[in-house]
């Protein structure tokens, strides 16, 4: 399912894409194929995959992601061919590529970094920027660049840490609009009531109706209610594979992280 597939070099790759901002003949990869733990995520008879190679972003790499996006993703694959996934070029059906270019015009992430600020110490979980602004009140701060960090289920909690803090600080406001509403509400019911009672009520020529005294009450009640309330190179689509077999290699988990901050992703 998880695979850390780690090139020739390490060091010097981390050199490439954080400091000289380079576009390497080599990269590490995360594998994804989910297909091996639900294999409902893709067609009968296909598997899914999602490979992940991490480069500089936009700042520090200038370069036109639309003629070189294609040529880095065909290095990928016939790696992963040779490799990992036998014929794999030759039975993909669909796939699909996410450049930082694309992660700037889709996703509005700076510079396409894919995981907004590098999770270095000093900008890491309590020193990330925070959800409440310390200087502005009233503005809160979500996504990616926000704690508790990057990656979907940070974003999630993000949103969810920066509701709480906005009910924490208009529960009073909250409560009373809450309670107004609650108010028209029960009004708006008890008319309808008493305009379906008056209306069901037999009326004749030679007799004058007589509210029955449950008629009376909810008029009243409701006149007097109605009265008072005037945001690498991720080569991205998984790719449908169309394969008898499921070919997926397990890689070492270290330094699964090193990818992100400046970096930007290859999603495939």
């Amino acid at each position: 399912h998880h695979n850390i597939i780690f090139g020739p070099r390490y060091k010097e790759l981390l050199k490439d894409i954080f400091k000289r901002g380079v576009l390497p003949e080599d990269f590490s990869l995360y594998l994804h194929a989910p297909t091996i733990s639900d294999p409902s995520l893709a067609p009968e008879g296909g598997e899914a995959f999602y490979v992940l190679s991490p480069v500089a972003n936009m700042e520090k790499l200038k370069t036109d992601w639309d003629t070189e996006g294609p040529i880095y993703v065909d290095k990928i694959l016939d790696y992963l061919e040779k490799n990992h996934l036998p014929d794999l070029k030759a039975n993909i059906v669909t796939k699909r590529i996410f450049t930082p270019k694309d992660f700037k015009q889709e996703l509005n992430a700076h510079v396409g970094a894919a995981f907004s600020l590098e999770p270095l110490l000093t900008q890491s979980a309590f020193f990330r920027t925070h959800n409440r602004d310390e200087h502005i009140q009233n503005l809160y701060i979500v996504g990616a660049g926000t704690h508790p960090g990057a990656g979907l289920p940070g974003v999630v909690n993000s949103g969810k840490a920066t509701a709480g803090l906005i009910c924490e600080d208009f529960a009073e406001d909250l409560v009373k609009t809450s309670a107004r509403a609650q108010t028209r509400s029960q009004a708006r019911s008890q008319g309808a009531r008493a305009t379906l009672t008056r209306r069901t009520t037999p009326t004749s020529p030679s007799v004058t109706p007589t509210a029955s005294p449950t008629v009376s009450s909810v008029l009243s009640a409701n006149a007097s209610a109605t009265d008072g309330s005037t945001n690498g190179i991720k080569i991205s689509p998984a790719a449908y594979v169309s394969a008898p077999e499921r070919h997926s290699d397990q890689g070492a988990r270290s330094g699964a992280d090193h990818g992100r901050g400046p970096g930007s992703n290859a999603e495939l």
